[in-house]
């Protein structure tokens, strides 16, 4: 990545930079000091136009120019000279300087790694080469610390404060503008005493009888008015003939100069002709000259319709070619259209013959036709009858299967009865009864064997380890083994008694089940009873199906005996049904067939016969198109005959061209005889003489306004002294009141500036611990440390007018209603220096950002601020000024101001750099401004020094 830095510029026709200025920078710091108005903030416009093509400002300074040059005899604005910037940048690693040069025109450059600088304007390459005034910056400080200001910042009410000093100020520039009119009307009256009337009207009337004189020669004036004892009415007469004159004078000049400017734009270099006619009249010669414009006029529109008509005469003798060629094609195709018609009326016979066939075939066609929807009909019917048959079948069917299941059913239900009789059951009961008794003995006699077993405890505790156990027939060592074995036993009996509760469970079970079946018995004796009833049912519907089936059998012609009749049987009638249906679609198929293959042969005979009439009809209606061609054509060429007003009948084309081509030599003899050049030179000669009588002619009316003018100011010098009223001693006391009055209202504004600033001063105390926080929290995003918060806390001293009104993120209304409803002083005070350095603090944050993002490109490392000191901000610029220090060790900066103070706080605090570099630090003098452009010189940090008389004491080395 290539790294750049500014070395030198040359300068020419940018705004005040007239002619070609060069300017050279230093390495590190460069302060560029002058007075307002030098040109400083030009040089760095001049950057920003080279690098990013900014030209907005210098379009704005061409239009100041083309208003002021004809009014200003002096101007510092001369864009009619054209821009040339250039600007050599070294680079930081390799030191070669490489050239940058961008015209009205064109931008050029002298390296390749420049490509990727300019290829994209958005992207932002130059973003230090850009001028940081003091408002970008600030306006960077309030944008950063906008969400933290709306919450600690209070609303400082002012209004009735602000409202009262608006007022007060209002009334005094009143009162100035009143005093300021009275001392102009004093100081005349003082002026015309002596001067006497009389002495100035006889004048007035002198220079008039001599104005009126002179311009009855040249103009019609009206005449000037005569003496008159009335000297207010003999004024006002004078006045209303000079003001009428003037117009008139005025309107003249005006014309006058207007035919100049023609004159002068219409020949570019005059000579005066001494041996031309001076008794001549303007009038004269202006009559000749447009008696000479009119001629030349005349010859000029003739030989334009003499060229017209030659461009005519051509353009008919192509037409009149193309239409003969035409002519000829037509008739050949007209020819080729006959012979096709010939030979459609000669095979008139053989496409009878055909139509004869056509009409046979269509007859066949409709015999096949009718047979063919005699088998469908019958198919249909067939169709119908297989539905019928399949109908009675599936009846069949059912009735068969449910007179089965229901038979079934029924040999089920018998057998069951024949199983369950009441003396079995009986018995089962008193099997199961008996059992359950047994079980219930069992279970009493567990239960006292368990209770015996908890009273015997103490007994059998008798034959531990002496004698075997009764219970168990061991030997117990101690109690804890009988409890064991006592425990075992009762988990024994245990199993026991649950297994007899399962026994008892399913005994219930099939005593239920026994005593169950007596009521099922009665159930199934009647289903027995429904079953018969739906077989019987069942049979009746069979006859019923038979019964419709016969019917439906007469019906369709069929002889069968249907005592017998069996599913089988049904089968068989379906089959032989199908066959029929197979067979009429074979036949169906064979009429389609024969039908298909006399529908193409009589569509293709009809298609020929049909191609053949349309081409007949094509051929007729293009012979006719043809016909009608040809007669426009001869048409066409009979008008062109007749528009040269010939004599003779049209009637050969041959004619028409010999006549056209006699006529464009005719035309062009008379084309040659007409000369108008020795019209124009004697109008040149006579408009030449015009512009000198002209510019003669000018002088005298310029002369006369200026007289004009000068009588109508002894006119208003003796208005004034006419008025008999003297008014000098009431404008003497009048003054006297409005100065009393102008004092009282500059105290009055004293007193309102001293509460105003009272106040700020109270809020402002209040919140300045929580304002320096904020100002440690924004600082903390910069990579630059120098910010404390003793440098943004502001003193009394330093506070001044800067307003910043907080507003939040999410409005309920506009922001235009917001700014309305809260007021305009809702502020808190700081210094423009310490809001500078705020700015400055994070637009460094957001640079090293965007070069992070656009690695590999090249850079521009030089920062130019442009007048970041002003308004009562030197008081605390230490950190600002320890600040760029700071970035002048990484980067090249270039500083204006106009401050003498910061500019040696500036070059002081950068020893460290320049103490072994000459190069390193420097200032770039702007002295004055002339036409030509700046005076500037370079000096160097030491030679600075010493011309501003600074005492430096040497620094001690250390031993």
């Amino acid at each position: 990545m290539s790294k750049y830095r500014l070395k030198e510029m040359e300068i020419e026709g940018f705004r005040i930079y007239s002619k070609n200025k060069k300017v050279k920078f230093f390495n590190n710091i460069t302060v560029v000091y002058g007075r307002n108005g030098r040109g400083k903030t030009t040089l760095q416009d001049a950057l920003g136009w080279l690098f990013n093509n900014d030209i907005t400002r210098y379009a704005e300074y061409n239009r100041e120019w083309s208003r002021v040059k004809g009014s200003h005899i002096r101007s510092l604005l001369q864009p009619d000279i054209s821009t040339a910037i250039t600007a050599r940048l070294e680079d930081v690693e390799t030191f070669k300087v490489d050239t940058i040069t961008r015209t009205e025109e064109d931008l050029k450059y002298s390296n390749l790694d420049f490509d990727k600088w300019f290829e994209s304007a958005k992207r932002g390459d130059v973003l230090w080469a850009n001028s940081l005034t003091q408002a970008k910056l600030q306006e960077l400080a309030v944008a950063k610390g906008r969400d933290r200001l709306e919450i600690l910042a209070p609303l400082l009410d002012l209004t009735e404060i602000n409202l009262a000093i608006k007022k007060v100020e209002e009334n005094l520039r009143k009162e100035k503008e009143i005093l300021k009119r009275k001392h102009t009307s004093l100081t005349n009256i003082s002026d015309r005493e002596g001067r006497e009337e009389y002495e100035i009207l006889n004048e007035v009337s002198n220079i008039g009888e001599k104005i009126s004189e002179r311009m009855l020669q040249l103009i019609e004036v009206p005449h000037y008015p005569t003496n008159n004892t009335n000297k207010v009415q003999e004024i006002k007469e004078w006045e209303t003939w000079c003001n009428s004159v003037l117009n008139i004078v005025s309107a003249d000049q005006s014309l006058i100069e207007n035919k100049i400017n023609a004159i002068r734009e219409k020949y570019f270099q005059i000579e005066e002709d001494t041996s031309s006619m001076e008794d001549e009249k303007l009038e004269e010669m202006e009559k000749r000259i447009a008696e000479e414009v009119l001629k030349i006029e005349s010859k000029k529109d003739r030989i334009k319709e003499l060229k017209n008509k030659i461009i005519f005469i051509k353009n008919n003798i192509v037409i009149v070619d193309e239409s003969i060629q035409k002519i000829s094609e037509l008739n050949i195709s007209q020819k080729n259209i006959d012979k096709d018609i010939s030979n459609y009326e000669a095979n008139k016979e053989n496409q009878l013959d055909e139509s004869m066939k056509i009409k046979e075939m269509e007859m066949q066609i409709s015999k096949l036709k009718i047979q063919k929807d005699e088998i469908e009909n019958y198919h249909e019917i067939l169709l119908l009858n297989k539905q019928e048959i399949e109908e009675y079948h599936k009846k069949f069917t059912l009735t068969i299967k449910e007179i089965n299941e229901n038979k079934k059913e029924l040999v089920e239900h018998e057998n069951w009865l024949m199983k369950n009789t009441q003396t079995k059951n009986n018995e089962n009961i008193k099997l199961l009864e008996d059992r359950l008794a047994n079980i219930g003995d069992n279970i009493e006699e567990l239960v006292n064997q368990n209770i015996e077993l908890d009273k015997s405890f103490d007994i059998l505790c008798g034959y531990i380890s002496d004698e075997s156990c009764p219970l168990c027939g061991k030997k117990h060592e101690s109690i804890s083994e009988l409890e064991v074995t006592i425990l075992h036993q009762k988990k024994r009996w245990e199993n026991v008694f649950i297994t007899h509760k399962k026994e008892i469970k399913e005994i219930s079970n099939k005593l239920s089940e026994i005593r169950a079946s007596n009521i099922t018995k009665e159930n199934t004796e009647r289903a027995i009873k429904e079953i018969q009833r739906k077989i019987s049912n069942a049979e009746i519907n069979l006859l019923k199906v038979k019964g419709s089936f016969a019917d439906f059998l007469k019906k369709i012609g069929v002889k069968i005996s249907l005592c017998d009749f069996e599913d089988k049987d049904f089968k068989k009638m379906l089959e032989k049904n199908s066959n029929e249906i197979l067979k009429l679609i074979d036949k169906k198929s064979e009429i389609n067939g024969e039908l298909n293959k006399l529908e193409i042969e009589t569509k293709k005979l009809k298609n020929i016969i049909e191609v053949n009439q349309k081409k007949h009809y094509k051929c007729i209606a293009e012979s006719n198109q043809i016909n009608r061609e040809i007669s426009k054509e001869i048409e066409g060429l009979k008008s062109i005959y007749n528009s040269f007003d010939s004599s003779e009948n049209f009637d050969t084309t041959e004619k028409l061209l010999l006549l056209l081509k006699n006529q464009i030599p005719l035309l062009e003899r008379e084309l040659e005889n007409i000369d108008y050049k020795t019209d124009m030179i004697k109008v040149e000669k006579i408009e030449k003489e015009i512009f000198f009588k002209y510019k003669k002619r000018i002088e005298i009316i310029s002369n006369t306004v200026m007289e004009i003018k000068k009588l109508l100011g002894y006119l208003d010098v003796l208005r004034e002294n006419l008025k008999i009223v003297d008014t000098s001693s009431e404008l003497k006391k009048e003054i006297k009141e409005l100065e009393m009055n102008i004092e009282g209202l500059k105290k009055d504004k004293r007193n309102l500036r001293e509460v105003q600033r009272k106040e700020t001063n109270k809020e402002i105390g209040k919140i300045s611990k929580r304002i320096s926080k904020i100002f440690e929290i924004l600082s903390d995003v910069s990579p630059w440390r120098t910010i404390l918060p003793d440098a943004v806390v502001p003193d009394e001293r330093e506070r001044t007018n800067l307003v910043f009104r907080p507003v939040p993120q999410k409005l309920d209304s506009s922001i235009e209603e917001y700014l309305l409803k809260t007021n305009s002083n809702s502020t808190f005070a700081f210094s423009g220096g310490q809001l500078s350095l705020l700015g400055l603090s994070i637009f460094l944050s957001q640079v090293a950002d965007k070069e992070k993002k656009n690695f590999g490109s090249p850079t521009f490392e030089t920062l130019f601020l442009d007048d970041p000191i002003q308004m009562l901000d030197t008081l605390r610029d230490d950190a600002l000024v320890s600040l760029i220090c700071d970035i002048a060790r990484e980067r090249q900066v270039v500083i204006s101001t106009s401050d003498i103070d910061f500019a040696n706080k500036l070059i002081l605090s950068s020893r460290p750099l320049w103490k072994d570099d000459e190069k390193s630090c420097g200032v770039i003098y702007y002295e004055q401004l002339y036409e030509d452009g700046p005076v500037i010189s370079e000096i160097n940090s030491k030679d600075w020094i010493e011309s501003q008389r600074i005492y430096i004491p040497k620094i001690k080395e250390a031993k």
